[in-house]
């Protein structure tokens, strides 16, 4: 499922290649689609847009063993905007959305009466989000010098917040900074990976962190030599050992940081689609996918095969 550029979704068949259906918003066509979300069962499809650039709608479709969507009732909260969403494991399947500027959420009864837009932790949210496969924790990008309230794109730091407590509160902080839309994060493991503003003498830097202590993992971070929307995945057990795939937009191309030797391959080069702006592996590790939103296409990745040793 990709989203980001209109009203629409689009589903893609990751066996045949080939995209498969596109859905269309159940609300207005002025609605900018910003995420998606699937239940660990595959069985519901959860989305939010924003329309007009102020208020944020919220929709469900129930997905049958055929790929069928049926779009349910939508919900929509006035004055505010929910960029990104994190789905919890089964079987809660808890929903979390970053709510620009104001923190993390709990979102619960998307299209019935008793919608409910639950605050997690308040902080000034940038919109970066990603939950541990465990959902016990949040990774979440802030700007720690503005006010909440205040909508800012550059963040200053990385928190990490325990969603499981009865009080949730910041776990970790991280000290790194960058501007939302150009960079990503993704945490396996113990470590925590976060592309950023460069460390001294370098282009553009990939971070990364120890996600108990907050300390950098490694010194100097990683120089990925180019400054431009980047977007991470991490490829472990590939027969060439583990890496953090980086995709670099202008460059149309996707490189790799070795993480044995902390290194970034500079013989390793996969050139991909226009601006390229979103990265995955599949979840038996297998194949990479990349989303070239200009031309809305995907690029499929053979990592056994590029990463022949």
């Amino acid at each position: 499922y990709t989203c980001g550029s209109d009203n629409k979704i689009y589903v893609y068949d990751l066996v045949t290649r080939e995209l498969i259906q596109t859905l269309e918003f159940p609300a207005s066509k002025t609605v900018i689609v910003q995420d998606v979300a699937i239940s660990a069962e595959e069985s519901t499809l959860y989305a939010v847009g924003i329309q007009e650039d102020k208020d944020s709608v919220f929709a469900t479709a129930d997905i049958d063993a055929a790929g069928t969507h049926t779009w349910g009732p939508t919900s929509i909260e006035c004055g505010v905007k929910y960029v990104r969403l994190a789905m919890g494991p089964a079987p809660t399947n808890q929903l979390y959305a970053i709510q620009k500027a104001q923190g993390l959420f709990e979102i619960r009864d998307i299209g019935l009466p008793g919608f409910v837009t639950n605050a997690v932790l308040g902080f000034n949210a940038t919109g970066l989000l990603e939950l541990s496969p465990d959902g016990t924790r949040a990774f979440s990008a802030q700007n720690n010098a503005t006010a909440v309230g205040t909508e800012v794109s550059d963040f200053d730091q990385v928190i990490a917040i325990d969603v499981s407590a009865a009080v949730p509160a910041i776990l970790q902080t991280y000290t790194v900074s960058g501007n939302d839309n150009e960079n990503d994060l993704t945490a396996r493991g113990d470590i925590l990976y976060v592309t950023g503003d460069p460390a001294v003498g370098q282009t553009k830097s990939l971070w990364d962190f120890n996600i108990a202590s907050g300390a950098q993992a490694f010194t100097p971070p990683v120089d990925l030599a180019e400054d431009t929307i980047t977007r991470l995945a991490v490829a472990s057990g590939t027969a060439a050992g583990d890496f953090v795939l980086v995709t670099l937009a202008d460059r149309f191309k996707v490189v790799r940081v070795d993480l044995a030797t902390h290194t970034l391959d500079a013989g390793f080069r996969l050139p991909v689609q226009i601006f390229p702006t979103d990265i995955s592996v599949s979840s038996d590790g297998l194949f990479s996918f990349v989303l070239n939103p200009i031309v809305n296409t995907l690029t499929a990745i053979d990592l056994e095969a590029v990463f022949d040793p």
